[in-house]
């Protein structure tokens, strides 16, 4: 099938290439929701430090880096489209983010709030549980130290993170698109840059001194900016390639060379808060790597061969409750494998695993009907009126 005839078949209507639907991103959001929920599970297991896969389960928390890729692609990429027709609404724009993120979230926080008040989670004072629970419904516990009990510890941090971005790249984009556009690619490689030179500059700073490398390195929205940006600059990669006819397969095969040299390179590397390379590298090549394989993937024809592509899109339908809950129901679902299956092994543990993503994957599936999908269901409604409005049609 030629490039066009496969363009034309799976982008949506009216030539929009991100109005269409790709499964090999479903793949990729559900392998970034396997790789977090394997590294939270992992941890309730003691792994001796000799086994080989070990240094893999401590990378597998790079998972939250392959959906910040996915999200910098994908809102970044509906941006600029939409900015290139001319079309692009902020109220539009908040509106959708806010109905598809705030009320999960919203429950979520309040089901902690629930099980820390009815004595369910103990050892939190009530005025410092308060104070965390207020940064965390202002989306700034990425900047505040104090974290929710440890049935949500360790998660909500990368929803601030991506909450702050979506405030500053409608604008970044918007003002950007007044001008040509080799103006808005140079912008966004200097942003890059700038974040490059940034952590280098912060970790000769602090070089010797007693710092927490989440606090200062991971979590804030200023030391992880070209984590979502690689995706925003993969998404203008993607919109040229199209919109010039060379998007073909060696472009495919280049952005899947660079994504599997990049993310196997951070494999190779490890995690080690301490060291000069997972301060200053780490993040830029994660961010090259997973924006990489995001290009490869909207690109190459798997979408069109990949198996099993409902069970993908299921999941990645489901992959914002899962991460909400999956922390939070760790425990109880631990108690019930270990009824049934007693993890004794390396592979133990992958059989286990299993049981528990199934598990997670069903729960989440029965929260989303109740919690997301009414709030989808009025977002698409409101929509609906608002453009039917604008066409001049009674609603």
């Amino acid at each position: 099938m030629a490039d066009n005839d496969y363009y034309n078949n799976n982008v949506g209507t009216g030539g929009r290439l991100f109005k269409g639907h790709y499964p090999s991103l479903d793949l990729l959001r559900t392998i970034a929701i396997m790789l977090v929920m394997l590294r939270h599970f992992s941890e309730r297991f003691y792994i001796p430090k000799d086994i080989p896969l070990v240094d893999f389960l401590l990378w597998s928390s790079n998972g939250v880096g392959l959906f910040f890729a996915l999200s910098g692609f994908l809102i970044g990429g509906q941006i600029i489209e939409e900015l290139t027709y001319g079309d692009f609404s902020f109220r539009r724009f908040y509106f959708k983010r806010f109905w598809r993120i705030f009320p999960p979230y919203y429950f979520s926080l309040a089901v902690v709030a629930v099980l820390v008040f009815t004595g369910v989670t103990s050892g939190w004072e009530t005025v410092v549980f308060i104070k965390s629970l207020l940064y965390h419904a202002v989306y700034l516990q990425n900047y505040h130290i104090a974290s929710l009990p440890s049935i949500q510890r360790g998660i909500y941090w990368t929803l601030a993170l991506e909450e702050q971005f979506y405030l500053i790249i409608p604008l970044l984009l918007f003002i950007l698109s007044r001008y040509r556009t080799v103006y808005m690619a140079a912008a966004l490689i200097g942003i890059i840059l700038f974040e490059i030179i940034l952590r280098f500059v912060v970790y000769a700073y602090l070089d010797g001194t007693d710092y927490v490398f989440d606090h200062v390195f991971s979590h804030p929205l200023h030391m992880r900016f070209d984590s979502l940006l690689f995706g925003v600059l993969a998404a203008f990669i993607f919109i040229y390639l199209k919109r010039t006819n060379r998007g073909g397969a060696v472009w495919a095969y280049l952005f899947f060379i660079i994504g599997s040299v990049a993310t196997g390179i951070t494999i190779a590397s490890g995690i080690d808060g301490a060291s000069p390379y997972t301060a200053r590298w780490h993040f830029t090549l994660t961010g090259l790597g997973f924006s990489a394989l995001t290009l490869w993937g909207a690109l190459s024809r798997v979408n069109t061969l990949l198996p099993v592509k409902r069970f993908f899109a299921a999941i990645a339908k489901l992959s914002y409750t899962m991460y909400l809950y999956h922390i939070m129901l760790m425990l109880p679902l631990l108690t019930v494998i270990d009824k049934f299956y007693k993890v004794e092994s390396l592979v133990g543990l992958f059989i286990a695993f299993a049981m528990y993503f199934t598990m997670v994957t069903v729960i989440s599936g029965a929260i989303y009907f109740v919690i997301d999908r009414p709030s989808m269901k009025y977002r698409k409604k409101k929509l609906l009126m608002a453009k039917e409005k604008e066409a001049g049609r009674p609603s």
